[in-house]
């Protein structure tokens, strides 16, 4: 009990670290408490539930973990930063992958409406344009391909977790297209972030957005997984 008391408390400081950092625009403190607080996160379920995680979820927070943590010595090491591009796209890989024992058996793309497209398109223009912003500031081809493959991965995930939606809309469908709705959308806030805006609050709301994204999925994978 005292376990499970102790790794909510840390959570929860790192949580307020992060956000009282966040509001005061002390961006080193931020991103050196960022890449703790998923780890905590998972530490308080694993003295919570008694078990493991799931291991399709325990991927895709490794490779998340292991990409911001690149990102805190990018600045010694510029090369760095590809690396945490590569490992994101891996976590967005190790989502798909975990929705796919759900919907590899449905007919999904079975009688697509005009609306579903419209919502398709708006969601491959977001990204098109988030990619024409960091095209005319970042000039490394090796980099621009990685960050095409995670804009690829992101609208398949995105299409794949509405698809899943429509066919089944329970709560195992919902919990998993409200998590990929919120990374989808906090990565997209945290690259115009980066490029383009540079504005604390929208990291404010990207980290509430990826936090709440980790936890929906965290939810989908709990919810009667996939004998393996």
């Amino acid at each position: 009990m005292y376990k499970k008391n102790i790794s909510l408390g840390l959570l929860l400081v790192l949580i307020l670290i992060y956000f009282s950092a966040s509001f005061l625009y002390d961006y080193k403190l931020a991103v050196y408490v960022k890449p703790l607080i998923i780890p905590s996160f998972c530490l308080f379920v694993y003295f919570e539930r008694k078990q493991k995680l799931p291991k399709k979820y325990f991927l895709f927070v490794l490779f998340f973990y292991l990409g911001e943590t690149a990102l805190i010595f990018m600045d010694i090491l510029p090369f760095l930063y590809k690396t945490s591009m590569f490992f994101y796209l891996l976590s967005y890989l190790c989502i798909i992958n975990l929705a796919y024992p759900f919907v590899k058996s449905l007919n999904l793309l079975n009688e697509i409406k005009i609306y579903e497209l419209i919502i398709f398109s708006l969601i491959i223009s977001v990204l098109v344009f988030v990619l024409n912003v960091i095209f005319e500031l970042e000039t490394n081809l090796f980099l621009n391909i990685i960050i095409v493959l995670n804009a690829v991965s992101a609208i398949l995930l995105m299409i794949v977790s509405f698809l899943y939606l429509k066919e089944m809309f329970d709560n195992k469908s919902i919990n998993f297209f409200l998590g990929a709705f919120c990374i989808f959308f906090s990565d997209v806030i945290s690259a115009l972030n980066f490029y383009y805006l540079e504005d604390f609050k929208l990291n404010f709301l990207e980290r509430i957005m990826h936090f709440l994204g980790f936890y929906f999925i965290y939810l989908f994978s709990i919810n009667k997984p996939v004998k393996e």
